[in-house]
């Protein structure tokens, strides 16, 4: 895998997006268009060539640890090389490799995920041990500095986390006393305060996504758009959208809307809590559209769910249809070309993640108690973000780009179930040998 990935670097050219690239080279701890940690980043190597070189080594770290980590918890010898060839060819896959040649976060956003997903698991397998604590709140940093929706996301990890841990504490010390003179808590509260402050005050984000949500989604069905145009929503800026829409001029329609002068005041003024507003008067949008969008449009295919954002992949999405040093480039096993191929990978994934929560849930054995308190932590925070990511971002144009990290977990989750699928039936033959 790392001589491939090298090898690539040599090979391929940075992939520059020259609208959104440039924004991540403005380092601003708070108030800046982007998260703080990637900017600094990106600003302090400066040279593209040096960023994607960089990117493809976290890359690697990250996958290499992820990997390692769950080798250990594997206890048959051939379920551990199959693991370390399943996750050798998702290493290599055109839509993960593609990433490390973005000057954009989509490359160390992933490596944020490995990392982590390996020390939750590593978290809940060991206890919360101290070091585990500590390097999993410093992940959750690292994950909430490279994203925005990230960061709304870290703030509630953070906080579960802390009422965890205090959880925890109490049962082993039963005494307040000690509980408060815990060093992991107080980084727990500094980095949830943190990630509120800078999450809270990004610049850019919000008002570009209440123009493209408003305009790209809300205006396919009569109800939604009815609500925000009683919420004085200016009609210019729907005119405006499809002018720069359907004409090359200079800036994307969103952020086209976003410099308009009505359009600022009524944000301004009223605008700001918007989509927040729209979810709380109009639940069937908030919880049944992002899976069910077609019953909500004319558009009665699954462009626009949630299904469509984890099936696509990114390899089409930045035009990475070829990278010449993988010779297998031309057909991806995980995010196939074909469109049903794309649903029928995403339904197995699915049904891998759900099957052994229904039939192994209640084996009690230690280590398969862990391994599935792991997945349903990692589901229930993937869906989290997944379903921010729509409620906060996901137009549908930028739709898998946004959800492509959820599919990620998914497609881990269901590797990992995978294994633990035949490491269960191996035991059960085993048993029945030995009676």
């Amino acid at each position: 895998m790392t001589i491939l990935r090298i090898k690539g670097v040599l090979t391929t050219d940075p992939k520059v997006d020259l609208y959104d690239s440039p924004s991540y080279f403005e380092f601003r701890l708070t108030g800046g268009v982007r998260m703080p940690f990637i900017t600094l980043i990106y600003s302090t190597l400066k040279d593209f060539k040096l960023i994607i070189i960089f990117q493809v080594l976290i890359s690697i770290t990250s996958i290499t640890f992820f990997t390692l980590t769950f080798v250990k918890f594997i206890q048959k010898v051939i379920l551990k090389y199959i693991f370390i060839l399943i996750m050798f060819l998702f290493a290599i896959s055109t839509n993960i490799v593609s990433l490390d040649y973005l000057i954009m976060a989509e490359s160390l956003n992933i490596s944020s995920i490995f990392l982590l997903t390996t020390c939750v698991f590593r978290l809940l397998q060991n206890n919360y041990k101290y070091i585990d604590v500590f390097f999993t709140t410093l992940s959750i940093i690292i994950f909430a500095g490279i994203k925005s929706i990230n960061g709304i996301l870290s703030i509630f990890c953070l906080s579960i986390l802390l009422t965890k841990i205090v959880q925890v504490k109490l049962k082993l010390e039963k005494n307040w006393k000690k509980i408060f003179q815990s060093v992991n808590l107080y980084f727990i509260l500094f980095s949830l305060l943190a990630a509120t402050y800078v999450t809270t005050n990004v610049e850019a984000t919000p008002i570009l996504n209440t123009s493209a949500i408003t305009n790209s989604r809300l205006w396919e069905n009569k109800n939604w758009r009815n609500y925000a145009l009683d919420q004085g929503f200016p009609l210019e800026a729907r005119n405006v959208f499809l002018k720069y829409s359907n004409n090359n001029l200079g800036l994307p329609p969103d952020e086209a809307v976003s410099k308009l002068p009505s359009f600022q005041n009524w944000y301004y003024s009223k605008g700001k809590n918007f989509l927040i507003n729209l979810m709380i008067a109009k639940p069937d949008y908030t919880f049944l559209a992002p899976f069910l969008m077609f019953f909500y449009t004319e558009n009665k295919n699954l462009e626009g769910t949630l299904f469509f954002g984890y099936s696509q992949g990114l390899k089409n999405y930045f035009g990475f249809k070829n990278l010449q040093f993988l010779n297998f480039n031309s057909y991806d096993i995980f995010w196939p070309d074909q469109r049903s191929s794309k649903y029928i990978i995403l339904g197995i994934i699915f049904l891998l993640i759900t099957i052994p929560q229904i039939l192994f849930n209640k084996i009690h054995k230690k280590d398969n108690f862990v391994f599935f308190k792991f997945v349903n932590t990692i589901l229930f925070f993937a869906l989290l973000l997944s379903y921010l990511s729509w409620w906060f971002g996901s137009t549908p144009n930028e739709l898998p780009r946004h959800q492509f990290p959820v599919s990620v977990i998914l497609y881990l989750l269901g590797i990992l179930n995978f294994i633990q699928i035949l490491s269960i039936i191996f035991n059960k033959i085993t048993l029945k040998h030995k009676v």
